[in-house]
């Protein structure tokens, strides 16, 4: 069994523990092409991958987060880790992130902010993940 990380889960707005990504994306430019996407998926049905986002303004990480969902099963983890802050919960989530790394002591905060957002500004295209 491959190591265990706690990650705020959207869906239940909780902290879960889940398997470690095989994909980590530590820079924005280095997004995994649709070939290792697919090649990872033969491998192993619990896909994973981590974008970190190098800083709270940078929006690359919501379109690859985007841009992945469409290419990975529904079943697949796509993990939001760095300078990620509560407000952005509800944007995260409707991009297609099933989780997000925070800290135990913002917990709360996350599930405010992920209930919070009731006018949005951001268009997503329509997916089971929008609300």
């Amino acid at each position: 069994m491959g190591m265990m990380m706690q990650a705020f889960e959207f869906s239940t707005a909780n902290i879960v523990d889940i398997a470690a990504p095989q994909i980590e994306i530590t820079t924005l430019d280095e997004v995994p092409n649709a070939q290792r996407l697919a090649n990872l998926q033969l491998r192993n049905r619990a896909v994973g991958i981590l974008i970190d986002f190098p800083k709270f303004s940078d929006g690359r990480g919501f379109t690859h987060a985007r841009r992945l969902r469409a290419m990975l099963p529904e079943n697949a983890r796509l993990i939001a880790g760095g300078h990620i802050i509560p407000d952005q919960a509800d944007y995260l989530y409707r991009c297609g992130f099933s989780h997000a790394l925070i800290t135990a002591e913002s917990l709360a905060q996350w599930r405010v902010s992920l209930c919070a957002v009731t006018t949005r500004f951001q268009h997503v295209t329509a997916s089971p993940r929008s609300r």
